[in-house]
């Protein structure tokens, strides 16, 4: 099954998602993204009565839920690929309505259009952005892994600090925040986006006011982000006691090895001394062989000189 096509994620809905955590996970980061975004940006956001928005990517709807609670005012719903995962949604929120298939499907727009830890998946992300684009009316909020150097095998495609343009069809980059997340959902990075629509009556009222960080409240993030460096900073001692440990374990071989080869050494020195013993010895062997045989030879001459007389005074 191919990685990241519809059969693929309506199999994962259909069987895992829920085991994998996927819900908890659409909930955190959707939280996540509330938390992070300025105070006086969202206070905005809420005045706005008739305001609809949508969760582009919504998997089982439970990121409607969380900003649906964040906005009561708004019309919220969801949309996704998968139509499991919209079928999952519909029965687990029948309050919103949910939406399967692409936007081009559709001829709807939205004031907001909030989508969080999807375009990572595609190999060419803009594309979806800019589609997404031509169907929000105000806001953009995007949420995905930020320098994801070693990526996931779903994740086809890694933001850095390059990959959001300031202008982008009509779209003005308004805010953005790097944000440490919980390592229980995800061991990294996020990188929290707002485009704003040039278009827009609201962001033509906005100032700095809304789109400063000041109102954050990050003391979740500190938090976690204090558990982050604990829980690696005990794993990096770890890794630096079973480095040492590794180092003494290899000393001791490396001493072992040496002793071994000074025996080896040893024995070699002794084994050519033996075998120059043994080539001295075997040289004066073949001296004596050779010797033996002259004198064989004189023998076996001097033989015949006494067999040959004698056969002679017999014969006489």
């Amino acid at each position: 099954m191919e990685m990241n096509s519809l059969d693929y994620w309506n199999d994962l809905f259909e069987k895992d998602w829920e085991l994998r955590g996927g819900r908890k996970q659409t909930s955190y980061f959707t939280n996540l993204a509330l938390k992070n975004l300025p105070r006086e940006f969202i206070t905005s956001l809420r005045k706005q009565k008739d305001f609809s928005m949508l969760d582009w990517g919504c998997a089982e709807g439970d990121g409607v839920k969380c900003l649906s609670d964040h906005f009561p005012e708004m019309t919220l719903q969801g949309l996704d690929y998968s139509e499991s995962a919209v079928e999952k949604a519909e029965s687990n929120y029948p309050q919103y309505d949910f939406y399967k298939g692409s936007l081009l499907d559709y001829n709807l727009k939205y004031n907001i259009i909030f989508t969080s830890n999807t375009l990572e998946h595609f190999e060419n992300p803009y594309e979806w952005l800019d589609q997404i684009m031509e169907h929000t009316k105000d806001f953009l909020i995007v949420m995905v892994p930020f320098m994801e150097t070693e990526r996931i095998k779903e994740h086809f495609f890694t933001f850095d600090y390059e990959s959001f343009p300031i202008e982008n069809n009509g779209f003005v980059l308004v805010y953005f925040k790097i944000i440490e997340s919980d390592p229980t959902f995800w061991p990294g990075q996020q990188i929290l986006i707002v485009y704003g629509s040039s278009k827009s009556k609201l962001l033509k009222e906005f100032n700095l006011k809304q789109i400063d960080s000041y109102g954050i409240d990050s003391s979740e993030s500190t938090t976690l982000l204090i558990q982050k460096l604990k829980s690696e900073i005990k794993h990096r001692d770890e890794i630096i006691e079973a480095f040492f440990k590794e180092k003494e374990n290899y000393l001791s071989w490396l001493e072992a090895s040496k002793q071994e080869i000074s025996k080896r050494d040893e024995s070699v020195a002794a084994l050519q001394s033996e075998i120059q013993y043994y080539k001295t010895e075997n040289a004066a062997l073949l001296d004596w062989v050779n010797t033996s045989k002259e004198e064989i030879l004189k023998r076996d001459k001097t033989v015949y000189y006494y067999k040959s007389k004698l056969e002679s005074l017999q014969e006489e």
